[in-house]
């Protein structure tokens, strides 16, 4: 079961990876449609930071801003990912982090431990599916001790800070 959580997690990520080209094109689009429609209905000239959207009114501005947040959420979800190397490197990201290029050559070998979380729900490759409600103290601790361990464990620079403090 851990070893099908682990190849879940590896797709799901793979996946967003693959989106990426969607959304860059997605995005490359409505930038090129919000210039054309700046310059057609405002007189001015681009700065030399080229910061055309400084011109535009609130309103439009903020017309810019909601279709690029829907753009964004066309091709990814509120996933946080969390993958720990043999070594003790880790990795924390979220998909938002992969459609965008943020977090770029993400590896799949060497992974001793991974972990995908989205709500108040995870999964990580230790002990399965695991529902936390954080909005309790206890299990907020709960929770964040359990993550401790797992640091400790897999020996990462947080968890050795952890044992020698």
């Amino acid at each position: 079961m851990l070893k099908d959580i682990k190849k879940a997690i590896i797709d799901d990520i793979k996946c967003i990876i693959d989106n990426r080209k969607y959304y860059n094109s997605d995005y490359k689009k409505l930038v090129s449609e919000q210039y054309k429609a700046a310059k057609t209905h405002y007189d001015f000239y681009q700065d030399q930071e080229g910061n055309w959207e400084m011109y535009l009114s609130n309103t439009y501005q903020q017309s810019i801003n909601d279709k690029r947040l829907k753009l964004l959420n066309k091709w990814h979800n509120d996933q946080f990912y969390h993958l720990i190397y043999k070594d003790g490197s880790e990795r924390i990201f979220s998909a938002e982090d992969i459609i965008t290029g943020e977090t770029t050559h993400i590896k799949f070998t060497n992974l001793v431990y991974m972990r995908l979380q989205f709500s108040e729900e995870d999964v990580d490759t230790e002990i399965g599916k695991i529902s936390w409600d954080v909005s309790i103290d206890e299990q907020f601790e709960a929770r964040e001790n359990y993550l401790s361990q797992i640091e400790i464990k897999y020996n990462t620079k947080w968890g050795l800070k952890q044992l020698a403090g």
